[in-house]
């Protein structure tokens, strides 16, 4: 089992942490993930396993792959109007600190009871439902110095 740490959303990282990530996924009603990456690590194939697990277990995930270092609101607008043009309802964060940052900006920017308050402007623009859980995935591997 990979390293688990859940603060407000579930991070996973190490050995195993696609698989635990997936079977955690198929306990919930969610079935339309966002993945938050860069596009860097579409191309590498560095998440050719997760696509294809959740695709295997009957998952319809859709990829925002424009995350760039030190994400703007802009990023994290684009990302949401990816979240509500997929009709997501889960939500994964996939490689560094700006993939888990703009992950993190659309679960705060999904109107839910909880957040409606700090979000009236997306309220406003999107009945979307919030994902039933934030999820993460782990982070990508740093090029040691």
């Amino acid at each position: 089992m990979a390293f688990a740490l859940c603060l407000p959303q579930l991070s996973l990282s190490g050995s195993g942490a696609i698989h635990d990530l997936v079977q955690l996924m198929c306990n919930q009603p969610a079935r339309r993930p966002l993945i938050v990456t860069e596009r860097a690590l579409i191309s590498f194939g560095l998440l050719d396993g997760l696509l294809g697990a959740l695709r295997d277990q009957g998952f319809t995930p859709l990829v925002y792959d424009g995350v760039e270092p030190n994400p703007t609101d802009k990023v994290a607008s684009a990302a949401l109007a990816s979240w509500q043009a997929g009709q997501c309802d889960a939500l994964i964060g996939f490689g560094g600190g700006s993939a888990m940052d703009t992950a993190k900006a659309v679960r705060a920017l999904v109107p839910t009871p909880a957040n409606r308050s700090m979000t009236s402007k997306a309220s406003a623009r999107s009945s979307t439902r919030a994902p039933s859980w934030p999820a993460s995935a782990p982070p990508r591997a740093r090029p040691p110095k």
